[in-house]
């Protein structure tokens, strides 16, 4: 038994193989490692969406569904109107227009 644990061969091999079980279980555990930040993360999104979740079952229980029916989906009751007011035009600015200008002039009558 004492020939085999002086074998250079057994020693190398003995070696070889806690070497890669070393190898195997330090990968492991940054396996590990990285699920339980996916977890983490993953629980945080969760708790975001059922405070989320809350708040709108609030919104919804507040308010009065049909209204709310009529209001997104413009539905209208027998006999009603519905009138859609359109939003105000958004005012498009017109740029001075520059008079020939070279390169050098512009770029110095925009620092200055």
């Amino acid at each position: 038994m004492l020939k085999l644990l002086k074998n250079p061969i057994f020693l190398f091999s003995a070696l070889v193989f806690t070497a890669i079980f070393y190898i195997s279980l330090s990968k492991t555990q940054q396996k590990n490692e990285t699920t339980a930040l996916q977890i983490k993360s993953i629980a945080e999104e969760n708790q975001e969406l059922v405070e989320k979740n809350t708040v709108l079952e609030e919104k919804l229980s507040s308010n009065n569904p049909e209204q709310m029916i009529r209001d997104e989906f413009l539905m209208k009751k027998e006999g009603e109107y519905v009138v859609k007011i359109p939003a105000p035009p958004v005012e498009i600015r017109e740029e001075k227009e520059q008079p020939n200008q070279s390169n050098l002039q512009q770029w110095l009558s925009l620092i200055f």
